[in-house]
């Protein structure tokens, strides 16, 4: 019979005092997060997701914990585990340290709901007035309705980017031969004739945005990352004549 390899058994968070026997049992060190616990025998290998919360706290956030990323109209679960006495809990977002925070759920999450301890929430764009949730420093809290200072905030922040997704309203003007198109990141503008072409981004409230002056034929592509989530008004125009105009709703 040929001898079994052995298993080698690592886990991340060393640093944080995390061990892991070499039968495989996982001991936490002091730090909550989640942390990874890998077997390798030979090159075959499997990883398992440990998380790590804190020993008697009331409220523990398991998830975002930070290092994540999610996209406006992604679905984010904030997970989390509270001690038997408490059954209601306040689950809230912020975009970044200096902001103030922001309830995701109306009111709060009861123990009896189904998606107790597991709330699913579509992310927006912005939250509250109007406030904007893209943010490469944002954080989630949850803390007990009846007693807010027993509460659980993600320890380090996440990042919320614009959606991929651009609803563009029909070509106003008379086109002039012009088309656009949603590339990866943003838009194509395609100029059609041997012209000379000034292309204007505006916001909804009229501040200028960007001002590109291209010859055609030519493709201008625009970037649509910088310029947020929202809405976004184009004009192409030759010489002092509008050419179209465009309304850009970014998702």
């Amino acid at each position: 019979m040929n001898p079994q390899p052995a298993v080698a058994w690592t886990t991340s968070g060393a640093a944080d005092g995390n061990s892991v026997t070499a039968a495989g049992l996982f001991t936490a060190g002091t730090t909550v997060g989640q942390f990874a616990v890998t077997a390798q025998s030979g090159t075959a290998a499997a990883t398992a997701q440990v998380q790590v919360v804190a020993a008697g706290a009331p409220v523990t956030l398991i998830s975002p914990v930070g290092g994540e990323s999610f996209r406006v109209g992604d679905v984010m679960t904030v997970r989390w585990t509270a001690v038997n006495n408490i059954n209601a809990i306040v689950v809230q977002v912020r975009p970044n340290d200096a902001s103030g925070w922001y309830k995701i759920v109306q009111s709060y999450v009861l123990r009896t709901d189904g998606n107790w301890g597991a709330y699913q929430w579509t992310v927006t764009p912005t939250i509250g007035d109007n406030v904007p949730l893209v943010s490469s420093q944002a954080r989630v809290r949850v803390y007990n309705y009846w007693v807010e200072t027993e509460e659980a905030i993600s320890p380090a922040v996440f990042s919320i980017v614009p959606s991929d997704r651009i609803v563009m309203a029909p070509l106003t003007g008379g086109a002039g031969g012009v088309s656009l198109r949603q590339t990866g990141h943003g838009f194509t503008v395609v100029l059609p004739d041997a012209m000379q072409y000034r292309l204007e981004l505006f916001s909804p409230l009229g501040a200028r945005y960007q001002t590109m002056h291209r010859a055609g034929p030519a493709q201008v592509d625009i970037d649509r990352v910088p310029l947020g989530a929202g809405s976004l008004i184009m004009r192409l125009m030759t010489g002092d004549e509008v050419i179209c105009r465009q309304v850009l709703q970014f998702e």
